[in-house]
């Protein structure tokens, strides 16, 4: 029976994470599922309904490597780990240790590290004559403006180990400069680890975000799509059309090369490129599903499931061909507004292969950025084979989605935490909270 090791972030402590591992356990009743993560506040996880899915909870912080990798061989030392996965981008780092210290199947460590720092990342892709943004690596608002003045504006300035478009600017303006810089320069996350920020050409043309398998050396593409942002200057997900329109084997070959010549192996991947004048450029790089609604887009229209494959691929087992048979979208739900949300309501009924994620809900606060790069509604999903049709299911069903704001401190803000100490799932969390906390007692 394998014994497979999942590493969780922070903000994996949410329904979506544990359906992932339940559907894990559903799907591989075969293995045995070990979880890593710091411990989470009771309003998150319900650790009854985990320990029903999961055979081992080791509450580490993720953040802290060293104690991390220690714990886990010591805990192999009992039971030998086949397998260890990660979906998300602040863990990515500490997986590929793992995977390392246990030798087992993976990404490389040092590949991993050059992809989560996009300096290293687009020299080492230069170096090996792949097309990507002629970055410079810049500490201070001075540097910046050479750089800004040396590419000749407009310019994205992005922090350099960062991902989903957090802290992400396009400056049109050389005056605009020093408050893009600074916003970069402050996006973190728990894995942050490079200093300085990246200025760089911005690149006219659509956005292609491509998801793969690397089984070995072997690219098994799993679909690419058109992305479209909003909030510019910044870059906020909007929607996700699969197929791309330039979905071919000239776009597939940027993919396999780019890879390549990084050495990933063994894992699935998602690379976002940008088509200019000068044909595709690599933006960015990473051993992961896509974030948001990508895993559920590739698996409607590919036929495949992306968790599953990367599971497989880790244990050396043979992967499945993807079956392209549908077309599929995904729009973000975002609002303009901040504040603390007080009403969230959507359609009850759905149309047929339409599907409607919420990630937040009453009581959780919400802004645009450059507050917030994070804070979506959620998502709407549709598939088909005919691509208006799909599209226009997403349109009436998103646009059939209201959500009511109130500021943080207002006494609307107090009703909407409130209404969500009165929601049947966080009672549920504070009742099973409660009864280990009076059974410990």
């Amino acid at each position: 029976m394998p014994h497979v090791l999942v590493i969780q972030a922070d903000r994996e402590s949410n329904t979506e994470a544990f359906d992932q591992l339940q559907r894990l356990k559903t799907e591989r009743p075969d293995c045995t599922l070990s979880v890593l993560r710091r411990r989470a506040p009771w309003w998150q996880w319900d650790r009854r309904r985990v320990a029903a899915v999961v055979d081992q909870l080791l509450l580490v912080d993720p953040q802290h490597h060293d104690s991390a990798v220690r714990a886990v061989v010591d805990m192999a030392r009992d039971r030998p780990f086949d397998a260890v996965i990660s979906v998300h981008e602040e863990c990515l780092r500490l997986a590929a240790r793992m995977v390392e210290a246990l030798g087992l199947r993976g990404p490389p460590h040092p590949v991993v590290e050059t992809c989560r720092d996009k300096w290293a990342l687009r020299r080492r892709l230069a170096a090996g004559g792949i097309a990507t943004p002629q970055a410079h690596l810049v500490r201070s608002h001075a540097e910046a403006r050479q750089a800004a003045q040396a590419l000749g504006l407009p310019v994205v300035v992005k922090p350099r180990d960062l991902a989903g478009g957090i802290g992400v600017t396009a400056v049109n303006r050389l005056v605009d400069l020093p408050v893009a810089y600074d916003l970069a320069a402050r996006a973190h996350w728990m894995d942050s680890r490079w200093p300085g920020v990246l200025v760089e050409p911005l690149i006219a043309g659509p956005t292609i975000a491509a998801n793969g398998l690397m089984d070995g050396e072997e690219l098994i593409p799993l679909g690419a799509s058109d992305k479209t942002c909003v909030d510019a200057p910044y870059f906020s997900t909007h929607e996700e059309a699969m197929p791309s329109e330039h979905d071919g084997a000239a776009l597939w070959r940027v993919v396999e090369n780019a890879a390549r010549c990084l050495g990933l192996r063994d894992t699935v991947l998602h690379m976002e490129l940008v088509l200019g004048d000068a044909g595709a450029s690599v933006l960015e790089v990473t051993p992961r599903l896509g974030g948001g609604p990508v895993a559920r887009l590739v698996e409607v229209t590919q036929g495949v499931w992306p968790l599953g494959l990367a599971l497989q691929v880790a244990l050396g087992e043979a992967v499945p061909e993807p079956n392209p048979a549908a077309c599929g979208r995904a729009r973000i739900l975002r609002t303009p507004r901040a504040g603390r949300i007080v009403a969230l309501r959507s359609p009850t009924a759905l149309p047929p292969q339409t599907e409607l994620r919420k990630t937040l809900g009453v009581g959780d606060f919400v802004a645009p950025p450059p507050r917030s790069f994070v804070t979506a509604l959620g998502w709407v999903l549709a598939w088909g084979e005919e691509p208006t049709e799909v599209a226009g299911r997403v349109a009436r069903v998103a646009g059939a989605v209201s959500v009511e704001t109130a500021p943080e401190a207002s006494l609307s803000a107090v009703h909407a935490l409130a209404s969500r100490a009165a929601d049947p799932e966080y009672r549920h969390r504070f009742f099973s909270w409660a009864s280990r906390l009076g059974g410990r007692a």
